[in-house]
């Protein structure tokens, strides 16, 4: 059995594959290593049953992660995935890489993400090749679901919301300024915060 996973800060999705054909499949909380630490990736891994009980039968484990762009994070990652996948050989590279592949396969191109957060690159038909886009949540990520998430949070601190939104907002999250503040600067995790907010582009009143 394979496994084949792609995970952003928000989301990751798990798919387990027999003989080529997808055999189980499941969702679990994001797993970026730059914010999940190995304790906390276990505990990710123990809740979800699917992955309990196919954890002895997965043989090869492609782990494509948003913040997996050093050695050490990937070698962190794969250690951590191995000790609950006892019996699987783990590769693990960035989301980039993982999208590249899909999009072009050995083919080159240009490869484009927009989810949690954004990037973009060259892929040369083997891998993408280095550049400066990729600055984070903080310092970039424009147009990803944080990103919008933060523009939302700093109109409705700063009072320029529309009132219908401003009330839509309220009744959604009641959330107020201390709260706010505290969540995104004092608790871990503020880029999965920033990013929940993009739900509010799209539901109704």
């Amino acid at each position: 059995m394979i496994a084949v996973v792609y995970s952003g800060s928000r989301t990751a999705f798990w798919k387990l594959t027999q003989n080529g054909q997808v055999v189980a499949h499941c969702n679990t909380t994001g797993i970026n290593p730059t914010f999940v630490d190995p304790k906390t990736l276990l505990q990710i891994l123990n809740k979800k049953v699917v992955l309990v009980n196919h954890a002895e039968n997965i043989k090869k484990i492609y782990f494509f992660a948003a913040g997996a762009s050093s050695a050490d994070r990937k070698e962190e990652l794969a250690k951590t995935l191995s000790s609950f996948f006892r019996y699987s050989k783990v590769f693990v590279e960035d989301d980039l890489f993982g999208a590249a592949k899909a999009a072009c396969y050995d083919q080159p191109g240009i490869v484009g993400m927009l989810g949690s957060g954004s990037h973009c690159a060259y892929f040369d038909g083997k891998k993408p090749l280095r550049n400066n886009y990729g600055l984070g949540y903080i310092l970039g990520d424009e147009g990803s679901s944080n990103y919008f998430g933060k523009m939302l949070l700093k109109d409705f601190l700063s009072e320029k919301l529309p009132k219908d939104l401003e009330t839509k907002f309220i009744r959604n999250y009641n959330l107020d300024r201390p709260q706010i503040l505290e969540r995104i600067y004092n608790k871990p995790q503020a880029n999965v915060f920033l990013t929940s907010f993009f739900d509010f582009f799209y539901t109704k009143y």
